[in-house]
C-alpha cells in the first residue's frame, strides 16, 4: 500500500510540474544553485523586483553559472592579502602587476599593506563576496596614499603603474582582439584637492593621458568619491550644503575625456543615497550600488565588519555586474560588435545596467533625509514589479 501511495504522489507531482508554463519551470539542468547566506548587497542585486517580495535574512544570491566567465578585470588598488580564505579559494588565481622600479624590496610582495584592495577587490569576483565569480582578475598593486603623505616618489610610482596597465591591455588585445568589450578596469581610489596641489602639471598630464589610453581599450568603473567628513559635520551643524566638487577630486575632473568610464555612487541598504557618497555630476555615465554598512573580505586574522562603507565598495560591484552581463551565454539583450563600434557597445551596455536598476521598496528604517536612488540588479529583464524593462527580449 505504501509503495502504491508513493508512486501515486510521484506521478501527481510530475504532472503538476509539467502543467506549469515553461517560464515557471526550471528548464536549465545546469542552473547555478543560489549562494546561501550571502552578503546583503548580493541578495539585493539578485532580488526579485516585486514590491511584495519578502526580503529578510538569510540572504541568497541567484546568479547565472557563467558569472563573468571570459571577462578580465584589472583592479588598480593597494594589492590583495593572499593569506585570506577568499584568495586561497580563488579560481582562476589572479594575475599580478607590480612595478618594481619605485618600490623598496620589502614592498614587492603579493600582499596588501592597507586592506583597501582586499576589501574592494573581493566584491568583484571572490567566491564569497564577488558579483562576477568567474571573471579573471588582474591585481595591480598601486600606491594608495592620502595627503599629506603623497610625495613625488608616490606620483612617479602611480604614473609607472598606470602605464604598465596600458601596456598590459595593449598586449592582451594584440593577441586576443576578440576580447574587446570584455576588458574592464576598477579604480576605487582618488585624489583629494589637497593631494592634487602636490602634483605637478606635467605629472598630472601624464596620469590623465594614461587613463585616456586605458579608457580607449577597456571600460573603467570608478567612484564618484566620498564627502569630506569634517565638511559634512560642519554642514550639519550650520545647516549649510557645500558643493561636492570642492571636497574630493576623482576621475570626474576628466569625465569629458573618458567616454567609456562609469562613475559609481553609494546607496544604503534601503535604496537611499549614502550620506558619505558624492552624487554623480549631471550628464555623467553613472550607476548606484549598495555600499553602506556592508561586508567585504578582511585582512587575514581580522573579522569582517558589518559597517564598512564608501564609494570604494560601490564601483567593484558595478564592474563585476558589467562583466557578468557581457559574459552571459544567452543574453536577453543585444549589444553592437565592440570591435566595430566600441562607443555604441559601451552605451548599450550602460542602458542595460541602468534599465535593470530599481528603487527598493519602502522601509520603516530608511533615512528619508536622503533621496531614493535606483540600485544595480542582475535581473536584466525585469522592471519594477517584475515587468519587462524594455531593454530585453523577454
Amino acid at each position: 500500500m505504501s509503495l502504491r501511495w508513493l508512486l501515486a504522489v510521484t506521478l501527481t507531482l510530475f504532472a503538476l510540474v509539467h502543467a506549469l508554463p515553461p517560464d515557471k519551470r526550471d528548464t536549465n539542468p545546469e542552473l547555478q544553485p543560489p549562494q546561501e547566506d550571502a552578503p546583503i548587497f548580493l541578495g539585493l542585486i539578485s532580488r526579485l523586483k516585486s514590491k511584495t517580495a519578502k526580503f529578510r535574512p538569510p540572504w541568497k544570491y541567484d546568479y547565472d553559472p557563467s558569472a563573468g566567465e571570459g571577462s578580465i578585470i584589472w583592479l588598480i588598488d593597494s594589492g590583495f592579502d593572499t593569506n585570506t580564505p577568499e584568495y586561497k579559494s580563488w579560481s582562476p588565481e589572479p594575475r599580478w602587476i607590480i612595478v618594481k622600479k619605485y618600490l623598496p624590496d620589502d614592498t614587492l610582495n603579493k600582499d596588501d599593506p592597507d586592506g583597501h584592495g582586499t576589501c574592494s577587490g573581493s566584491l568583484i569576483s571572490s567566491p564569497k563576496y564577488g558579483v562576477s565569480k568567474k571573471a579573471s582578475l588582474v591585481i595591480v598593486k598601486a600606491p594608495i596614499v592620502s595627503a599629506p603623505e603623497i610625495t613625488r616618489h608616490h606620483v612617479s610610482h602611480l604614473k609607472a603603474t598606470l602605464w604598465a596597465v596600458v601596456d598590459d591591455l595593449k598586449s592582451v588585445l594584440r593577441y586576443r582582439p576578440d576580447l574587446k568589450g570584455k576588458l574592464f578596469v576598477n579604480f576605487s581610489a582618488g585624489m583629494s584637492t589637497e593631494e592634487a596641489e602636490n602634483v605637478s602639471k606635467r605629472d598630472m598630464s601624464s596620469i590623465k593621458k594614461a587613463f585616456e589610453e586605458i579608457d580607449s581599450m577597456a571600460m573603467i568603473y570608478t567612484t564618484t568619491g566620498n564627502r569630506n567628513p569634517k565638511q559634512r559635520r560642519r554642514d550639519k551643524r550650520e545647516g549649510t550644503h557645500s558643493p561636492f566638487s570642492s571636497e574630493t577630486m576623482y576621475l570626474e575632473r576628466w569625465r569629458d575625456d573618458l567616454p567609456h568610464t562609469t562613475f559609481v555612487a553609494s546607496a544604503d541598504i534601503n535604496g537611499r543615497r549614502s550620506a558619505v557618497s558624492i552624487p554623480p555630476s549631471p550628464g555623467t555615465r553613472h550607476l548606484w550600488a549598495v555600499a553602506q554598512d556592508i561586508k567585504c573580505a578582511p585582512l587575514s586574522g581580522q573579522k569582517s565588519s558589518d559597517h564598512t562603507s564608501g564609494t570604494s565598495l560601490a564601483a567593484p560591484q558595478a564592474v563585476g555586474l558589467a562583466a557578468y552581463a557581457v559574459g552571459l551565454p544567452h543574453k536577453p539583450f543585444s549589444l553592437p560588435d565592440p570591435q566595430e563600434n566600441f562607443d555604441g557597445y559601451v552605451a548599450e551596455l550602460q542602458d542595460v545596467l541602468e534599465s535593470s536598476s530599481w528603487k527598493l521598496p519602502p522601509s520603516m528604517w530608511m533615512n528619508k533625509n536622503q533621496p531614493e536612488v535606483p540600485v544595480i540588479s542582475n535581473r536584466f529583464c525585469e522592471g519594477v514589479d517584475g515587468e519587462s524593462s524594455g531593454k530585453c527580449g523577454c
